[in-house]
Order: C-alpha cells, then structure tokens, then sequence
C-alpha cells in the first residue's frame, strides 16, 4: 500500500510512495493539498498500481477517479502506465470517445485482418451508429442500450426509406454476429480506458448460423443450371458451381485454390483450406470436366485456377447467375405459353 510523507518547511505537502510488483519504488509528489485528500489520492493510487502489476482492471471508482484527473498527477499516472493519456479524454467531448470514431480508428488501426473481415466489422459499426447516432460517446451508451439495438435489428435495421413499409431487420444469425463485433469493439474502449464496463458484455449473443437460406439442390437441377452455364459460355461460374455442389468446397478454397493443387495424375485436388487446414479431394466424375475445359482456356502461365480477386464474394455473384437462369427460364416459359 502507498504511504504519505508529509513535508513541511519552505515547500509544504505530501509525498506518496509505494513499491511496484517488479520491487520497484516510486513516488508522486500531490502538493499542498489536506490530509484528507491525500488519503484519498493515497488510495485510488494503490489501487491503480496493484491493478496495473497484476495486470487486472482496477475498481471502478478508482478508474473514474484517474480519468478525471488533469495536470501533472495525470501526466505522472499515465507514464506509470495506470492510466490513459490525458490527450485522449481530455473532454467530455473531445471525438475520441464518440463510439464511431472509435470504431473507426480502430478498424482502420487492424491491418493485420483480412479484407472482408475489417468489412464485417464495418458493417457492424454502421448498424449500430444508425441506432445510436454518430455523436453518441461510449460512455453513454449502456446495457439497456445495446438490447434496445438488437431488438431493432432484427425489426427495422435494413430499413431504407422513412416509411414504415420499407422497413426490414437482419436474419437473426446477421444480427448475432454484428452483436459480437460491437462487444469486441467495447471491449477494446475497455482496454483503452476510455470507458470502465463493457456495455454489451451480459448479452449472450445466440448462433451465427442462418438454416433458412440452407438449400439442396438435386442432381436434375444441378445439370440444368450446368448446361446453362455451357450455353451461355459460362464457364467459369460452371467450375465454381461444380466445386462447391460436387466437391464440397468453400468460396475461400476456391479463391486458393492453384493448378498446382490439382493432381491429375492421382485424380484429386489439394486443398489448403484456411479454415479447417490440409485435405484432399477426388477428382469426381461430375468435377472433372468442369476442370479440364477450365485447363484448356487457362492462360499460359496461370497461377490460380478460378480467374478471380482473392477477395471476390463468389457466394452472393454465384445466387446472382442462379437468378439469372430462373428468370430467363420463366421468362421462356411464359412467352411459349
């Protein structure tokens, strides 16, 4: 625990010093302030240093206490490492403790993540700054808060217009995982002390996983849409059908997926897949020729076997051409009749 030193003579006041976990000994000199003060500065100050060499969160009202403070003590307590800077809650109002540049800084300070990944989390904060409003702090937002925010996803957060019959909410599974992006994002304010409690950290966010968009397509539809693509000389997007129906493979697999994983002679494909890691796959009946018309109108010198950005969405632009088919057959089908 701290220890007061009172000093008197031509320079009056008290003097704090304590020992850290590591044995070393530090001291902070508070001035000419009352005893009681001291005591109290005294106490926050043990509190603040225990936390900080246990590398737990200190109490609450001793973060309160610190993020308060102005002037040297803060400066000192900051270079200690107890506290954050004082340039960065300087003011109630000062930006860096709005949520969506938080947010934002933050997202944009990760570029360590994947692309889509950071975009995820884009998403998530643009959903909630629509709720909250952008000039909405951190500090102000509070559990009550963030309930409020996930009813009215899954009610009105896709709404695009005023009126109330463009109203839509996310898929519950889309409203699960924008919920445990912001949680990420408050814990990270946490860990910045810019705020004490996460806000959203008592809400159990349910699956991710949305089974109403799952769908089997059957072996008739599949070659329908298979001798469309050949049709319509697509035949890229047949290869990326072939894969993911016949192969089992993940649009990401697919974006990876090089000629030199391709074993002709052992009839498989090598899948270096970045979520579940090394596995192989037959070179089935149904996938085969998909990929040698694929080898056949390859560039020289081709690298990847899809002609595709890494980061392309092949999941959204493959619902897209299925789209296509259905409304041109309809289309046929009704001028027929």
């Amino acid at each position: 625990m701290a220890s007061l030193h009172q000093q008197r003579g031509n320079r009056p006041g008290y003097k704090l010093r304590w020992r850290e976990e590591s044995g070393r000994q530090r001291v902070l000199w508070l001035g000419d302030v009352s005893k009681r003060s001291a005591n109290e500065i005294a106490r926050h100050v043990t509190e603040l240093a225990e936390a900080h060499g246990r590398n737990v969160q200190a109490a609450v009202d001793s973060i309160e206490w610190a993020n308060n403070l102005t002037g040297r003590i803060r400066l000192r307590l900051a270079e200690l490492g107890y506290v954050a800077p004082e340039r960065r809650t300087k003011s109630r109002h000062d930006d860096s403790r709005l949520c969506k540049t938080f947010f934002t800084n933050w997202i944009e300070s990760r570029t360590d993540l994947k692309w889509r990944t950071r975009n995820n989390y884009e998403q998530a904060r643009d959903a909630f700054i629509r709720f909250a409003d952008d000039k909405r702090l951190l500090t102000d937002v509070t559990l009550a808060d963030i309930d409020a925010w996930r009813l009215w996803m899954l009610s009105q957060g896709k709404r695009t217009g005023d009126a109330e019959q463009d109203a839509e909410g996310y898929a519950l599974a889309t409203a699960n995982k924008h919920l445990k992006r912001i949680r990420t994002l408050f814990a990270q304010a946490v860990r910045a002390k810019l705020i004490t409690e996460n806000p959203a950290s008592d809400i159990k966010a349910g699956g991710e996983l949305n089974r109403t968009r799952d769908h089997y397509i059957d072996g008739p539809t599949a070659e329908k849409f298979l001798t469309w693509c050949d049709t319509n000389g697509e035949y890229e997007w047949a290869l990326v059908f072939a894969m993911a129906r016949f192969g089992g493979m993940r649009p990401c697999e697919m974006l990876t997926l090089t000629w030199r994983d391709v074993d002709w002679a052992e009839e498989r494909l090598r899948i270096d897949s970045p979520k579940t890691g090394l596995r192989f796959c037959p070179l089935f009946p149904a996938l085969r020729p998909h990929l040698d018309k694929a080898d056949e109108l390859a560039r020289p010198g081709a690298i990847k076997v899809l002609n595709r950005d890494s980061e392309a969405n092949l999941g959204t632009e493959l619902v897209r051409k299925l789209a296509q088919r259905t409304q041109r057959t309809q289309r046929t089908q009704q001028s027929d009749g």
